[in-house]
């Protein structure tokens, strides 16, 4: 069945949402989208975080079980069975739609953009907030700030790494915030 498509709003990376509020799959490099039928919607949402489930399996089997090789070898199992659920089984019965003009996905500032300055700084207080405590959680679960920084096992330098990288982003994402609510406080 063919299907045309509405204005396409971006709601995350490669997801879009139509005026009639119809989730939608997009690929830019293909030209390609796929439209997300209301009763798939639940697996799909399953679907869209399946890395994330991934890594959340690795890092509770590891820290869990200290058997870190084991936890990589299941995390893979589960990611490349969603995977191929996704690709094989979970797209083919979507309608596809061919030929198709994707808006650009905006960054962190032009979303800011689109909400109030309030929220805005609420928002960026709350990912400066979420840096700080993981930061903090780092170092005192590691003993220190300079333990912190040895990578004497595979659980403390997932740690290290994870925290690290999760700061940065929401140090990130603040900035980006204050700004856009700078920017529309100006207006």
């Amino acid at each position: 069945m063919k299907q045309k498509l509405s204005e396409l709003t971006p709601e995350g990376f490669g997801i879009y949402r139509d005026k009639k509020g119809r989730t939608i799959i997009g690929s830019p490099r293909q030209k390609k989208a796929w439209i997300v039928d209301r009763d798939s919607e639940r697996i799909f949402m399953l679907l869209q975080n399946r890395h994330i489930i991934a890594l959340l399996i690795f890092s509770l089997l590891g820290f869990n079980f200290n058997k870190w090789l084991a936890a990589v070898i299941v995390s893979v199992i589960v990611l490349a069975a969603s995977e191929v659920y996704y690709r094989l089984v979970f797209m083919k019965n979507l309608d596809c739609v061919e030929n198709v003009d994707l808006p650009k996905s905006g960054s962190m500032y032009t979303r800011g953009l689109q909400l109030t300055p309030k929220r805005n700084f609420l928002l960026a207080a709350a990912c400066l907030l979420l840096a700080v405590l993981m930061l903090a959680n780092m170092i005192f679960n590691a003993g220190g700030l300079s333990e912190a920084f040895k990578f004497t096992d595979i659980n403390r330098a997932v740690m290290t790494i994870a925290s690290l990288g999760i700061s940065y982003f929401c140090i990130y994402a603040a900035i980006s915030l204050v700004r856009a609510g700078l920017t529309l406080m100006k207006k």
